[in-house]
C-alpha cells in the first residue's frame, strides 16, 4: 500500500468514525424531543391507522410469510448474508471491498442499537405480535439492516453495471426488499410505521457516510477488471 493510499484510508476511517459519533451524539441530545414528536398525534395517529389497515388486510398465510421474512432478514440472517457476501468477495479477489462491507452493514447495525438506546421508544401496545421483542422500537433494526445491506449492494454494483435498465432493475430490487422488510414489521405488530421510516433515514445517513469508500472500492474493482 502506497503512502497516499494509506493516508486516504486513514482519512476515510476517520470520517466514518466521526460520522458515527455525530449521529449517536445527535440521537442522545435530541432524544427527548424526538420521543415527544413520536408520541404526538401527528405521528401516533397515522401509525395506528397504518397498522389497523395492514392488519385488516393481512391474511393468515400472508402473516406467516411475513414472519419468515422477519426471520430471514433479521439480525442473524443479515449477518449471515453479509458473511457470505464477504467470503464471495474475498474469494473473487475483491478484498478491498470486505472491510467496506463489514463497516457499512454490521457497523451500521451497531449504530442502530446505540440510537435505539438513546431514544428508548416502547414497542407498539396493540399486541398483534406472537412474541414482542424486548428491545426498544425506534428505529427498526430489521429495516435498518435491510437498508444498509441492499444499499451498499447498490453502491458497490452501480459502477459495474453499464446500462440504464440494469441499474434501474438493481435500484428497484433494493427498494422492494427494504419495503418488504418494513411491511413485515408492521404486519407482525412489532414496529410502528414511523420506526420503519426512521430506520430508512438512519440507514441512508450511514450509507452517505460510507458510500464514498464503498463506491471507490467498486470503481477500483471495475478498473482492475477492464485493465488489459
Amino acid at each position: 500500500m502506497s503512502v497516499a493510499t494509506g493516508r486516504r484510508a486513514r482519512l476515510g476511517i476517520g470520517r466514518i468514525a466521526g460520522g458515527a459519533s455525530a449521529l449517536v451524539l445527535f440521537a442522545w441530545l435530541f432524544a427527548p424531543n424526538l420521543r415527544g414528536w413520536l408520541d404526538s398525534s401527528a405521528v401516533a395517529v397515522p401509525d395506528r391507522e397504518v397498522a389497523a389497515w395492514v392488519h385488516a388486510a393481512a391474511s393468515v398465510p400472508f402473516t406467516e410469510a411475513m414472519r419468515w421474512v422477519g426471520i430471514l432478514q433479521g439480525t442473524a440472517g443479515m449477518l449471515a448474508m453479509t458473511a457470505v457476501a464477504a467470503a464471495l468477495l474475498w474469494r473473487a479477489g475483491q478484498r478491498r471491498a470486505v472491510p467496506v462491507l463489514l463497516l457499512c452493514v454490521p457497523g451500521g447495525m451497531l449504530l442502530n442499537v446505540a440510537v435505539k438506546h438513546a431514544v428508548q421508544r416502547p414497542r407498539p401496545d396493540w399486541g398483534y405480535a406472537l412474541q414482542m421483542p424486548a428491545s426498544f422500537s425506534f428505529p427498526s433494526g430489521h429495516v435498518a439492516g435491510a437498508t444498509l445491506f441492499y444499499g451498499v449492494a447498490v453502491v458497490w454494483l452501480w459502477p459495474r453495471l453499464r446500462t440504464g435498465w440494469a441499474r434501474g432493475a438493481l435500484s428497484i430490487a433494493a427498494v422492494s426488499m427494504v419495503l418488504l422488510v418494513a411491511l413485515s414489521r408492521i404486519v407482525l405488530g412489532v414496529h410502528y410505521a414511523s420506526d420503519c421510516v426512521g430506520a430508512v433515514v438512519e440507514g441512508l445517513l450511514w450509507l452517505a457516510i460510507c458510500a464514498p469508500w464503498a463506491h471507490a472500492a467498486g470503481a477500483a474493482a471495475v478498473a482492475r477488471r477492464d485493465t488489459p
